[in-house]
């Protein structure tokens, strides 16, 4: 167990002092942000509920019945 947390430290330390560990990050946020926008726009309704429960992506969505 000891020998796994110093390998989680020593990468998320890396991941922390890289450049590329914050790129990744923002490019996520911007792209989890642009989807919560479109789906926010699309059912114009903001509650959780309803935004899980309504697809918006395409014909063979995993949530249509």
């Amino acid at each position: 167990m000891r020998t796994l947390r110093i390998l989680f430290a020593k990468e998320l330390s890396a991941t922390l002092t890289s450049p590329i560990g914050y790129t990744v990050a923002a490019v996520f946020l911007l792209v989890l942000g642009y989807t919560f926008s479109l789906t926010l726009f699309a059912t114009k309704v903001a509650n959780l509920p309803t935004s899980f429960t309504r697809c918006m992506c395409c014909r063979s969505c995993w949530c249509r019945s």
